[in-house]
């Protein structure tokens, strides 16, 4: 198994190998009846997949930086729109979303948990993931999942 590049970052996803019985040189993990293994350099995470679940997570993962990168300049400029300056509105969503990803992270993934944990019924964050839902938020990023996973177009 080849180790990701010296410079390449450091939360970011690696194939690690790809046999039925791996030995996984960066973690020192072996791992039985896996054909794939994705590893993050970060914290030596090995997330062992089946063959068959290679492709979903090769799309999941090359193309959500580009998804969220997407949202958070949607909620900038919606943050322009209403007189926050761009520097500004730019900084804050993006920290906002990786406070997010740490907490998802810390509270085991728990989406729905930490959704409930900071919407106040009736309240502004209600409202605002009302809106999302009805303007079809879920559907339009699990279109974007298929298709990136639909494959290369001619």
């Amino acid at each position: 198994m080849n180790a990701p590049p010296a410079d390449a970052p450091l939360d970011c996803w690696y194939l690690a190998a790809g046999s039925d019985e791996v030995t996984d040189e960066l973690t020192s993990r072996r791992v039985l009846g896996r054909r794939v293994l994705l590893y993050r350099q970060s914290d030596g995470t090995v997330v062992a997949l089946e063959d068959r679940l290679m492709d979903v997570a090769m799309g999941l993962m090359s193309c959500s930086p580009a998804f969220f990168a997407l949202i958070v300049e949607a909620l900038a400029d919606a943050g322009v729109t209403h007189g926050m300056p761009a520097e500004h509105a730019d900084r804050l969503v993006t920290e906002a979303m990786a406070g997010t990803a740490a907490l998802l992270a810390d509270q085991g993934h728990d989406t729905l948990a930490l959704r409930r944990s900071v919407t106040s019924p009736g309240g502004a964050t209600a409202r605002g993931l009302r809106a999302l839902e009805d303007r079809g938020a879920r559907a339009a990023l699990a279109a974007a999942v298929e298709a990136a996973l639909e494959g290369p177009r001619r």
